[in-house]
Order: C-alpha cells, then sequence, then structure tokens
C-alpha cells in the first residue's frame, strides 16, 4: 500500500482492492479482468470529485508511461463504495485514486498490481527451499513477488491468511503458504519477468504448497481422506518442525487444495509446478504405482478447483546416491496418460559436488546448492514457451454489495445480479471484521444462504468470504461501516503519524496517535513483506494520546528501505509506509 499524502480521518480514503503488490492471471492473449474497489470519506461535500489514473511501472516500479489518464469515477452513493473494473493487458501498474475539491487535493491513495503469471508450487523438500543454501546476491525485480507469511499458514487447517506480497529476493523470502526459502523461483521469476522486455514488463506471483520428506503416496493419501495423518511415515514431522502449527493431518495434499482454492480463486493461476520424487526412490515406489499415486493427485486437484487445471512435472529421483528409472519413468506416463500435463526438465542430470549441497547435518547430497538453482532456473525457462502456453485458470472476480440503511442499522447483502450468479451458486458465507478467513477450511463458513444478507448492528470493518461447491473462495471488498443512519462510513478510531518520515536508521523515531474512545490497540513494525519487525504495542488503552518511540537500529531492515507501521483498534487496522534514507 502507498499513501500519498498525509490523510486524516475526516478524509479518510482507501483502495482495499486490488491487494497492494498483486499479480493476477493474464488469459492466452494477454489480458485480465481487474476490479478496483474502495471506499471515500464519511463527509462528502457536494463539489468534491473522486477520480483514478493507472501508470505502467519498470521493473523496478518506476515509473515507464501513462496507461489511462485521470478518469471521473462516479459519486458513490451510500456506505460511499465504488467499484469499476478494466481489462489489462500483461505489464506491472500503479492506480493512484485522489479526491479533489476544486483544484484542491483532499487525498489520494495507491496501490501496485500487475497482469502476468501465477504460479503455485508443490512437491517435496528441494521444491520448498530446505536446506543450507548460500545464496549469492542477485537482481530482485519489483514484479516478481511472494506472500511471506509462512509461518503463519503452515499447517494450520484454515484456509491461508489475508495476504502481504513483497518482492521475492534471493536472501530473505519466503514463500506462503509453506516454503522456508526463494529456492530457484526468484532467478525463474525474474527470467520470465524480463521475456517480452523492454516492450512489456511480465509480473511473476509464486505460491509454494510443498513439504519436505513427502512421498507420493502421502500425496494421494491424503488427497483422498483430508483426516489422513502422514507426519510420521517420511522424513521430517513435517507439521511440527519449525514455522508448522499443525500435527499434519491431511498433508501434504491439505496445504495445495487451500492454495488453489484461497490464491488460484482470488488471483488466478497458470499451473502447477511439480517437482517431487526423492522420497519414492528410498520408498521403492514403481513406475505403475507412481503413475497411478500422481494421476490421482492431479484429478482431485481439479476436482477440487477447476477442471482446466495445467500442471509441469518435473523429472526427479535423485536421493543423495541414486536415480531412479521407476520413478521417472512414472513421471512420464503421467504425462503421456494426462491431458495438460508438460514435461519439465530433470534435475537428476545436477549432482554432488559441483550443484548440490554437501555440507548440511541431514540428506548430504540431495538439495541444491546456489549453482544447482541456477541452472535449474535456465533449464525451467527454457521450457517457458511450453510452461506459459498452458490455459490458464482466471481470477474469480471481486463480489459486488449493495448497502442499504434499515432502521436503526446498516444491510449489507451480495449483489448476485451483478455477479450474474445467483445464490444457489454458492453454499457457504462468513462474515468477517478485519480480513482474514477465520473458520477451518473443511467445512467452512455458515453453509445457507440467508448469510448472504449481512445486518451491521456494531460499527467496523467488514468483508464477506463465499464459498463454491468446489471449496473456492470469493470475497467482497472489505467496507467500513456506521450504523448511525445519518453517518455514511464509520469514522477511523484514530488519527497516526510517524517523526522523522523519511528516517535514518540511528534515529529516534516516534510514532504519535489519538484514540478517541477506550480500544484494544496492537501496533506492530513490518516490512514491505509483511515481516514482523517488532511489536510495540498489544493491550487495552484508555482514550488519549500516545507516543510510541523506536529505532531501526539492529533490527535487520535496513536492505529494505521501506517499512511500515500497522495500526490496529478493535479489530480495525490502517497501514502506513516509513522511508529509510
Amino acid at each position: 500500500m502507498l499513501l500519498l499524502c498525509s490523510i486524516s480521518s475526516f478524509a479518510q480514503l482507501t483502495l482495499s482492492w486490488p491487494v497492494e503488490r498483486a499479480v493476477f492471471q493474464r488469459d492466452n492473449s494477454g489480458n485480465a479482468t481487474v476490479v478496483f474497489a474502495g471506499q471515500t470519506p464519511i463527509a462528502w461535500l457536494g463539489p468534491w470529485q473522486l477520480s483514478y489514473k493507472i501508470d505502467r511501472l519498470t521493473f523496478a516500479g518506476a515509473y515507464s508511461s501513462s496507461y489511462i489518464g485521470w478518469t471521473n469515477i462516479a459519486t458513490p452513493g451510500l456506505g460511499k463504495v465504488f467499484r469499476f473494473s478494466h481489462s489489462i493487458p500483461t505489464g506491472w501498474y500503479l492506480i493512484t485514486v485522489k479526491l479533489m475539491d476544486g483544484a484542491t487535493q483532499i487525498a489520494s491513495y495507491g496501490t501496485k498490481f500487475g497482469v502476468g503469471e501465477v504460479f503455485i508450487i508443490a512437491g517435496q523438500s528441494n521444491s520448498t527451499g530446505e536446506g543450507a543454501v548460500s545464496y549469492s546476491s542477485s537482481t530482485s525485480y519489483d514484479c516478481v513477488i511472494s506472500s511471506s507469511q509462512t509461518l503463519s499458514n503452515k499447517c494450520t487447517g484454515e484456509l491461508p491468511e489475508y495476504p502481504i506480497f513483497g518482492v521475492l529476493n534471493s536472501t530473505s523470502s519466503y514463500i506462503s503458504p509453506n516454503a522456508v526459502q526463494p529456492w530457484a523461483y526468484n532467478l525463474l521469476g525474474n527470467k520470465i519477468a524480463a521475456l517480452d522486455s523492454p516492450s512489456t514488463v511480465t509480473p511473476v506471483m509464486f505460491f509454494n504448497a510443498g513439504l519436505p520428506g513427502s512421498s507420493s503416496i502421502d500425496w494421494t493419501l491424503t488427497a483422498d481422506d483430508p483426516t489422513e495423518d502422514r507426519s510420521t511415515n517420511y522424513g521430517f514431522a513435517r507439521c511440527t518442525q519449525a514455522g508448522g502449527n499443525g500435527v499434519g493431518t491431511g498433508e501434504p495434499y491439505r496445504s495445495l487444495r487451500n492454495s488453489l482454492n484461497y490464491y488460484g480463486s482470488l488471483f488466478g493461476v497458470r499451473g502447477i509446478i511439480w517437482h517431487q520424487g526423492e522420497a519414492d526412490n528410498d520408498l521403492g515406489t514403481s513406475s505403475a504405482d507412481y503413475t497411478t499415486n500422481l494421476n490421482n493427485v492431479i484429478d482431485k486437484s481439479r476436482a477440487h478447483f477447476n477442471n482446466n487445471l495445467s500442471w509441469a512435472v518435473s523429472r526427479v529421483s535423485w536421493n543423495g546416491s541414486t536415480t531412479d528409472s521407476d520413478i521417472t519413468t512414472g513421471q512420464a506416463d503421467t504425462r503421456s496418460q494426462r491431458s495438460a500435463i508438460m514435461a519439465l526438465d530433470s534435475s537428476d542430470y545436477y549432482l554432488p559436488p559441483t550443484l548440490r549441497q554437501t555440507t548440511e547435518d541431514f540428506n548430504l547430497g540431495v538439495h541444491f546448492n546456489y549453482p544447482g538453482l541456477i541452472k535449474i532456473a535456465k533449464r525451467y525457462f527454457a521450457q517457458a514457451s511450453n510452461l506459459l502456453s498452458q490455459t490458464p485458470v482466471s481470477a474469480n472476480q471481486l463480489v459486488p454489495v449493495i448497502i442499504t440503511q434499515v432502521g436503526s442499522n446498516k444491510e449489507i447483502a451480495i449483489d448476485f445480479t451483478a455477479m450474474g450468479k445467483s445464490s444457489s451458486d454458492f453454499n457457504c458465507y462468513e462474515w468477517t471484521q478485519g480480513d482474514h478467513y477465520s473458520t477451518a477450511t473443511y467445512p467452512v463458513g455458515n453453509c445457507t444462504t440467508a448469510y448472504s444478507v449481512k445486518t451491521v448492528t456494531t460499527n467496523g470493518q467488514w468483508r464477506c468470504y463465499m464459498r463454491d461447491s468446489k471449496g473456492n473462495v470469493y470475497m467482497t471488498q472489505k467496507l467500513t461501516i456506521n450504523t448511525d443512519p445519518n453517518v455514511r462510513v464509520a469514522n477511523p478510531p484514530t488519527i497516526s503519524s510517524v517523526y522523522p518520515n523519511p528516517t535514518e536508521e540511528d534515529l529516534e523515531n516516534t510514532i504519535t496517535f489519538d484514540l478517541e474512545y477506550k480500544a484494544l490497540v496492537k501496533l506492530e513494525l513490518i516490512t514491505e513483506n509483511g515481516e514482523l519487525i517488532k511489536l510495540l504495542a498489544d493491550e487495552v488503552h484508555e482514550t488519549g494520546k500516545y507516543h510510541y518511540p523506536f529505532t531501526l537500529k539492529n533490527k535487520g531492515v535496513r536492505e529494505y528501505q521501506t517499512y511500515y507501521y500497522r495500526l490496529t483498534v478493535n479489530g480495525m487496522s490502517e497501514t502506513k509506509r516509513i522511508v529509510v534514507d
């Protein structure tokens, strides 16, 4: 999120969709329909005008050219909610929304987004970046993206948290929900981003649902039965290692299904990149059994998400000492027996000590070193024309809503007519105060169409999540609601600021905010990738003005140059940027 000016509670302007740095999967014509949605201030004055523009950005996120010049938005109605969409071609963009009073700017808000390629990765430890990889410094493009909330998402049994996206770099990035390192995907993403350079920037976004130690047996059994617990059958206790939040029930397939139903539904996906086979070499899986197992996982993923889901299957079997032709034959047979399955290069050619790690405490010669990852990225990219020619699955559109005043309350209703759908197309609804979908995945929400209408009796921020028969998630924009019939939108409970800004590493900084009533307050310093730096406050505060000093020194975030503070009051959040000179 880019806050382009100081915004007071009187002139609160938000753009809640797209998520900052989200990439939407393009179709094979190179376009995607992108919805833009937000809200405008509580005290709307007649002469005010809301407008937007969209600019093209470079790989580095700098201004390149104008795509859509300043264009007026119709005056919002009750709730001051606005929503519009465009078919956007491949590229990296900044949308800016501004509110004007004649020639005076009241507020503005900007968000980066892209139209390009989205991939979900599945497999075992190599696919998730396990091992003591010594990454060399490499270019980090502003448009190669991941969500780094791995520690909070892993093996929870719930859908992933509402994403916070950041640049996927070679030294410090996770890839949600499960990957602990960027592996070769930073390098591959950079190559795809520059594929049509200099005329076009192609943003790339990755999610990673792989789990260390998992065999094709683990994958097929948990695809058949979400209550199956395979956590002690091979290798690591995958969901109880560092960052895990569960005991492995339904894993490893559960993470893949959740990623498809959530990330794939909201942003679209080109396909699954599968890198797995080492464990089956150890277990002696036959070629016929491997084919049967992987075919079943592919079939289940399509049944649970979209029948057109493509897969790219790598040839993988090296277990640290030998390759296994049964495994690679099984992978080849899967590619011949299922549609929309393409072959990726064999990593079995990349052997220790040159291209694999030989200094780990475990799995010597199995995990790749950095030169090996460079090789894999180059070989994957060499097959990019095949990879990118597969039919993608497009994102499901943001759900439109209608806000009405009902007595002393406000009512939010799903606008099925505008969606071109009916209430019978969905079987579960969950209204949340904030961003996160909080109910366990199987089943989810209140499974009755009566919940397609929400009567709001308390002030706050509201969002509805909906699930279709496959489990795919749809959601509304976040709505700030005040139940007072004379008030259009709820006032934010605070006016916050940070000084100095821009700042320096050694300077003492202060975050200041005014609290208008007693409330639970949480104040966090976070990186641009959403990683927590420091928790400054998390307790009930009385009405009044508060000052929280902090410094950047020894916080380990100097490399980012930009970071944020997030202030949450009774579940209502604002996030603001701080720049380091």
